[in-house]
C-alpha cells in the first residue's frame, strides 16, 4: 500500500520541523507512514473487518490510521485549560479534513473522525507527564501490545515484530 499525499512530506533531506506547515500536517504525516508500514504487515481477524467488502489491505491500512489517531494526546501547560481547549478543536478540525480528504474514495466503509484526546484535569503540573502516560498505558489500541511472559519464551525477540507499533 503506498502513503496517502500528504502536505509538504519531509524528505531525507529536510529538517522536520521545518516540512511542514501545520501541527496537523505533521501529525498526519507521522500516522500515514506508520499506518502504512504497519497496516501492509497486520492480517486482520475477519471477524474484525468493518466492512467486509473492502480490501483486506485497505481496511487494514484505515483501522491502524484511526487508531493512531484516537491515541493523540496532548500534555503540558499548553495543553491546559483554555488554550488546550482551543488547540484540541483547531487540531480535530485539521486531522478530520485531512482524513476526509485520504478516505473520499472509500467513503462506503469510512467511518466516524477518531477522536484527539487532551488531558487537562491534573492535581499538579509536575504530574502531568504521570497523567499522560496512564491514559497511554490503559488505552485500548494498547491491550495487543502488550507481550506476556509466555509469548516471550515462546518466540523471543520475534514477538517484538509482531506486537511492535514501529519497525524492528
Amino acid at each position: 500500500v503506498t502513503p496517502q499525499s500528504v502536505t509538504n512530506p519531509p524528505n531525507a533531506s529536510q529538517n522536520p520541523c521545518e516540512a511542514f506547515d501545520s501541527l496537523s500536517a505533521a501529525i498526519w504525516w507521522s500516522v500515514s507512514q506508520c499506518a502504512s508500514s504497519v497496516g501492509c504487515q497486520t492480517l486482520l481477524d475477519p471477524s474484525a473487518v468493518p466492512h467486509p467488502t473492502a480490501p483486506v489491505s485497505q481496511v487494514a491500512l484505515e483501522e491502524t490510521r484511526r487508531r493512531l489517531l484516537s491515541s493523540i494526546l496532548l500534555v503540558g501547560g499548553g495543553a491546559c485549560g483554555f488554550a488546550g481547549q482551543c488547540l484540541k478543536k483547531w487540531l480535530v478540525a485539521g486531522l478530520t479534513t485531512k482524513y476526509s480528504t485520504a478516505t473520499s474514495h472509500t467513503n462506503d466503509y469510512t467511518g466516524s473522525r477518531p477522536p484527539v484526546d487532551v488531558i487537562v484535569q491534573h492535581d499538579s503540573s509536575d504530574a502531568i507527564a504521570w497523567c499522560g502516560a496512564r491514559v497511554v498505558l490503559t488505552a485500548d489500541s494498547l491491550n495487543d501490545m502488550w507481550i506476556t511472559s509466555t509469548e516471550w519464551r515462546k518466540l523471543g525477540s520475534r514477538v517484538l515484530r509482531e506486537k511492535a507499533p514501529f519497525l524492528w
